[in-house]
């Protein structure tokens, strides 16, 4: 049967909140549980009853999946925020020869698609990044100039492909440490050395294809950590 809204309005009647909550709860239990392919328009239909079912939900995952395509995300953010951290000896010039891009640990999502499409991909982080004053052969770079990137990324056959057109830095603590005792950073580093960055991007995949979509990061410091950070997906089929 078709939608009737519990609650009718008449002019010159003050809306309750209650009476408006109402219609929407039963809007949505019709809009997940009750259309039939009676209520649906019959000439030139180009939606059917599976299109507008309720989707599945995957809690560990955050992802939610329906016929139209995938969206969902991860948050660090709460009390209990959740750090996770980058090192120029995981990816960059801490690495000697063979420098190279690595995801960032936790901020991604896998997507097991069914069909052609796209995903726009929203990420945020704040970082902390340095100090770091170690002079070494590998990481020759002014010890002043140090910075970590981060930048979008697919993963497709574990080969990770960064966006770096879009890679973004933030730049280590200039103030370096102080060696003598009790030791430690000159200054806070969320007076120098952090950073608020976000970003979007688009990916296309094709039909059947498992694919992650989260950030890389490329360090020239060796040690930096990532909090606040967020990140949520949008894919949808052609």
């Amino acid at each position: 049967m078709a939608y009737s809204p519990p609650v009718t309005f008449t002019n010159g009647t003050p809306l309750d909140a209650a009476d408006l909550l109402s219609n929407d709860d039963a809007l949505r239990a019709y809009l997940h549980e009750g259309v039939a392919n009676g209520d649906l328009r019959t000439s030139a239909r180009w939606v059917e009853t599976r299109h507008i079912q309720q989707p599945n939900y995957e809690p560990v995952a955050g992802l939610q999946t329906g016929v139209s395509g995938t969206s969902g995300g991860h948050t660090s953010g709460g009390p209990r925020t959740r750090l996770t951290f980058v090192s120029s000896f995981v990816a960059g010039t801490g690495r000697g020869g063979d420098p190279q891009w690595a995801m960032v640990p936790e901020t991604s999502l896998e997507l097991d698609t069914r069909r052609s499409g796209r995903a726009l991909y929203h990420w945020s982080l704040e970082a902390w990044v340095g100090p770091d004053d170690v002079a070494t052969a590998i990481n020759p770079t002014a010890l002043n100039a140090r910075r970590v990137y981060f930048a979008p990324a697919v993963v497709r056959g574990g080969v990770i492909t960064p966006s770096t057109s879009r890679a973004q830095e933030v730049r280590q603590n200039q103030d370096l440490l102080e060696l003598l005792s009790p030791g430690g950073a000159v200054r806070p580093f969320n007076l120098s050395g952090y950073g608020l960055r976000a970003g979007t991007h688009l990916v296309t995949f094709g039909t059947g294809e498992r694919l992650s979509i989260g950030l890389a990061f490329y360090s020239q410091v060796m040690s930096s950590v990532v909090f606040n950070w967020s990140i949520a997906v949008e894919a949808y089929y052609l």
